[in-house]
């Protein structure tokens, strides 16, 4: 089993996002799409490849911004599921210092990295305010654009606002805040962190509004 660091553009990069189309991606997203996933990174290092026998068989994505590191994708052909725990835990080896966060991951990662590698567990959600009126110039400061939806981190943000960021991107646009209290039709984010003290909003770190 081997390990092998991946960055931009580099050795194994275009194998790396032959790989993720191939084998991984089930939405039948583009190569562009995963390309501007990784240009997104402020580091040149976008994860680490599995190879094992000369073949090249799982990735762990990174997406690092903010002196934090998102885990983005963390993917092992079925072939080879045996070697998963072992690949995590070299990959988590070379992090260990670093500060990571994990935004939405499955069921199975949520144990895994909560009881074998102490990550913390803080709820953050997404949806549409209480609030119906009111607009203010500091929402504009406050809104995250993700490839699939914009999210307003304003703890005051009213659905009017909402609705006029929807219209003014042409792209949804949708509340963020960790009181469940102020939305309703919400939706909870589970968010991992590790070496951070939680900080709303930790889930725009991560890759799930990407």
């Amino acid at each position: 089993m081997k390990v092998i660091e991946v960055k931009k553009r580099g050795f194994l990069y275009e194998e790396t996002i032959d790989l993720l189309i191939k084998k991984y991606d089930k939405k039948n997203r583009s190569r562009e799409f995963w390309i501007n996933r990784f240009e997104r990174s402020e580091s040149n290092r976008i994860g680490y490849l599995l190879e094992i026998n000369l073949e090249l068989v799982g990735f762990i994505g990174l997406i690092e911004s903010n002196n934090m590191i998102g885990l983005s994708t963390w993917f092992v052909d079925a072939t080879y599921r045996k070697h998963s725990m072992s690949f995590l835990s070299r990959v988590m080896i070379s992090l260990k210092e670093s500060k990571i966060v994990n935004s939405s991951p499955n069921p199975i990662a949520l144990k895994i990295f909560q009881k074998l590698y102490s990550f913390t567990l803080n709820n953050e959600f997404i949806g549409l305010p209480k609030k119906i009126l009111g607009f203010s110039k500091s929402y504009t400061r406050k809104i995250h654009f993700g490839e699939k939806i914009n999210v307003c981190y304003d703890d005051h943000i009213s659905l009017f606002a909402i609705l006029f960021f929807t219209v003014k991107y042409k792209k949804i646009c949708v509340a963020l805040t960790n009181n469940k209290s102020k939305l309703f039709l919400s939706k909870k984010i589970n968010v991992l962190s590790k070496n951070i003290n939680y900080n709303f909003p930790l889930s725009i770190h991560g890759d799930i509004f990407e």
